[in-house]
């Protein structure tokens, strides 16, 4: 009786340690952010070098995509951005591209740099984005806008 009452206690420390450690795990980060923070930082204070700023910032696309995360919005646009400044302008659409489909919100922003890119070295038309609807009041916003952080 009292070697069953010792195991039943230790099974419920070991089921309640369990348990505390799991909701001080706390909730993930929607989105896996790298350095884009820093390397905005630098841009925004003229530091750094821009080509150097895309190899960091295509290793974090890649780092996250690899580890089966999202890449939070703005990266693929910065990127795209970085790659027209410094002349790469197929990369650069794709980039642009790449954060039109990732984030259809930004179709408006993004199809407007397209259009004024489009007169540049010749690059094919635009595909076809499907229109996102709008939200009506009173609707549960998509899981794509939940929890941001």
């Amino acid at each position: 009786m009292m070697r069953r009452v010792r195991v039943e206690g230790r099974l419920v420390a070991l089921v309640c340690l369990g348990a505390f450690a799991a909701a001080c795990a706390g909730p993930q980060p929607l989105y896996s952010w790298g350095r884009y923070e820093h390397i905005l930082w630098e841009g925004y204070q003229a530091q750094g070098d821009p080509t150097t700023h895309v190899t960091l910032l295509e290793e974090d696309v890649q780092k996250a995509t690899a580890e089966d995360k999202r890449v939070p919005p703005g990266v693929h646009a910065h990127i795209g951005f970085l790659r027209f400044a410094g002349g790469d302008l197929p990369a650069a659409r794709e980039h642009f591209l790449k954060e039109r489909e990732l984030f259809p919100e930004s179709a408006l922003f993004i199809d407007g740099v397209l259009e004024r890119m489009q007169g540049r070295e010749g690059l094919p038309e635009l595909p076809e984005v499907p229109e996102v609807p709008p939200a009506t009041e009173g609707e549960a916003p998509t899981g794509d806008q939940e929890g941001q952080s």
